[in-house]
């Protein structure tokens, strides 16, 4: 309990870092997508 990046919840970081990249790859399509337009 006393480090949260150091124990059996590693998954769900990795789950949740894997879906923020998910996030700013749409986010990035999406201003690229208005600049072009």
């Amino acid at each position: 309990m006393l480090s949260p990046y150091h124990g059996d919840d590693g998954g769900l970081l990795d789950d949740r870092r894997v879906r923020y990249g998910l996030v700013a790859l749409v986010v990035l399509l999406i201003v690229l997508l208005m600049l072009l337009l």
